[in-house]
């Protein structure tokens, strides 16, 4: 380059020899060089135990692998809601809200270089378990209670409903169920909606009541 002064950017970290050449216009020439210095940054990059969560005992774990070729770094975390980590190779963080969140991770070498990387986690919202029935109590002999689900959930993502109803005996995956009796007695019908996505799962338990059957008798004098 001829010019009085220049500027040069460097793509790699390295150690450059900076050399200038002066010429007078009498063909006298000399040299000057320095030593300049391009230092590495961080390679940074973190993982993510699981995602996404349900909202319900959210707990997301992350670990840096960050890397540098020379030097030290330092750690900063920033979770996407708000709240910050210092220099700590792991952490982990529980959400408050269902939505998505970015996640970033800053790395600051000793001599100032930064660098960064962002990864969006997700935390979902729980279901809200429901169902009803053709009645709650009924004599033994021709019981046949029906179950329907009206579980709701805030995004819509489908659901599975599995239903127990307190004799040892169930039906899996499915929006209805119905169930004869063979004994009397209180049976607590228990369903537990969970989403596709996710998994997450709500609880509902509901008691119905079969009545024994008299048994009718009479003596003649």
């Amino acid at each position: 380059v001829t010019a009085l002064s220049a500027t040069k950017k460097y793509t790699k970290d390295s150690t450059y020899t900076v050399r200038v050449v002066s010429i007078s216009d009498q063909g006298c020439t000399d040299t000057a060089e320095k030593t300049v210095i391009v230092y590495p940054k961080a390679k940074t990059n973190f993982t993510i135990g699981s995602t996404p969560q349900c909202i319900l005992g959210n707990k997301f774990n992350y670990v840096s692998s960050t890397t540098i070729k020379s030097g030290t770094y330092t750690l900063n975390w920033q979770y996407g809601d708000g709240l910050t980590a210092g220099n700590v190779n792991s952490t982990s963080h529980n959400y408050s809200n269902v939505q998505n969140y970015n996640v970033r991770l800053f790395s600051t070498s000793n001599f100032g270089c930064l660098d960064t990387v962002t990864k969006q986690i997700k935390t979902l919202p729980m279901p809200n378990a429901g169902f009803t029935y053709n009645y709650d109590q009924k004599c033994l002999k021709g019981n046949d209670f029906q179950f329907s689900t009206n579980s709701t959930v805030s995004n819509g993502t489908p659901m599975n409903h599995n239903w127990f109803y307190g004799d040892n005996d169930s039906t899996i995956n499915s929006t209805f169920g119905q169930h004869t009796y063979q004994t009397d007695g209180p049976f607590v019908v228990r369903l537990i909606s969970s989403t596709n996505i996710g998994g997450c799962k709500d609880t509902l338990n509901k008691t119905v009541n079969v009545f024994p059957m008299p048994l009718a008798s009479f003596t003649i004098d």
